[in-house]
């Protein structure tokens, strides 16, 4: 039902299941260092071949691989969005993959990991967990975060961003999402919530999002 206001504007819908945290979708990665603390935000987190976020922002665009061969979908009216982490992932895929053609991030996380780390916000609080417990590997765990920071990957992204900050969230924090935002060079436009947290004001921006696809066209 969360999806249905799509499904209702005439749009063919995928989500996905993302590994290992709590859905039916397993996990078959293989870490050398498991040593997971508190969340799969650490799983692998010592080597950026093995990191967990490699194997999901993968999965997500092998997910635009699916659908794009999907008879009832236009390849060329792909869009992806998503929120939190979601957000991040499609930040991700827009980096990686030229086939979308217009992401929709909301508070979006993975942006500005070492912050999050030192603040110890939302789910990258692991990560500092995970420091306690093994200072000697700080370099090493903030190397391999570099390379699934999505401020690092921002300027790559060619499509339109739709985005969204709350000032009062303090889980993905707005100034975090900044340093992914103000290095994305293609079209973009962001909406702030001064008064909201991590709900990034629910159903009041589902209708801006609504409202955006339409006004670009990509909505009938």
């Amino acid at each position: 039902w969360q999806l249905m206001h799509w499904v209702m504007a005439g749009m063919a819908v995928l989500a996905v299941d993302c590994r290992a945290q709590g859905g039916v979708t397993g996990n078959r990665a293989h870490y050398t260092d498991s040593g997971m603390v508190s969340n799969v935000t650490t799983l692998g987190i010592l080597d950026p071949y093995e990191y967990y976020y490699r194997a999901v922002y993968m999965d997500c665009v092998r997910a635009v691989d699916f659908a794009e061969g999907r008879p009832e979908v236009d390849p060329g009216r792909i869009a992806v969005r998503g929120t939190s982490q979601g957000g991040a992932l499609g930040m991700a895929v827009c980096a990686l993959d030229g086939r979308p053609g217009f992401g929709i991030v909301n508070v979006p996380s993975n942006s500005d990991m070492e912050t999050r780390i030192a603040g110890r916000h939302g789910s990258f609080s692991a990560a500092a967990d995970f420091l306690m417990r093994y200072p000697d590997q700080t370099d090493r765990v903030l190397e391999t975060l570099s390379y699934f920071d999505t401020m690092n990957m921002a300027d790559r992204i060619r499509c339109p961003i739709f985005a969204s900050v709350a000032l009062g969230d303090e889980v993905c924090p707005a100034k975090c999402y900044y340093a992914s935002y103000n290095r994305i060079t293609a079209p973009k436009e962001i909406t702030v919530y001064p008064f909201n947290g991590h709900d990034g004001a629910g159903d009041v921006h589902m209708e801006r999002e609504l409202r955006y696809l339409r006004e670009s066209g990509f909505l009938a």
